[in-house]
């Protein structure tokens, strides 16, 4: 059989900013700090985005697993996404479509809110999902423990 890779664009500080396999195509876009900002999913015609917003805080996901240096952040792959590749804590999570014109339309949003303890860590929060219209449609709590560690 043919073995088919997928084209991977790494920017200068080890990032995936694109990825191109034969039915797909992965668009990733960063801040400053390194921070995935926003991810655009294309397959033919259709084009999915999510755009990430994050707070100044340290998230401490991200150091549970963390990359090797000079490793491309392949989260796609390992399934280190959900927060693990932020240096600072989601706070919405707001998912789009692009029409056949390439105009942008809400699919919903979750919004997600933290309470944080002195050392500015998440202690608790809460998550809100939306939908395209931002009504609310489904709510969760959320909260942290540290064992092992100063916090």
């Amino acid at each position: 059989g043919t073995l088919v890779t997928p084209l991977i664009d790494v920017n200068s500080q080890g990032l995936v900013t694109k990825l191109v396999a034969p039915s797909f195509e992965y668009r990733y876009q960063y801040d400053a700090e390194g921070n995935n900002i926003r991810q655009e999913l294309t397959r033919g015609t259709s084009k999915d985005i999510t755009v990430f917003e994050l707070d100044n805080k340290q998230n401490v996901a991200a150091k549970v697993i963390p990359f090797f240096k000079g490793q491309p952040d392949l989260s796609f792959y390992t399934g280190r996404e959900n927060g693990y590749n932020f240096n600072h804590n989601m706070t919405a999570e707001k998912f789009l479509f692009a029409d056949i014109s390439g105009v942008e339309k809400s699919r919903g949003a979750n919004i997600i809110t933290y309470q944080y303890n002195s050392n500015g860590l998440p202690t608790a929060g809460s998550r809100t999902s939306t939908d395209a219209s931002g009504n609310s449609i489904e709510t969760a709590a959320m909260s942290y423990t540290y064992v092992g560690c100063t916090n």
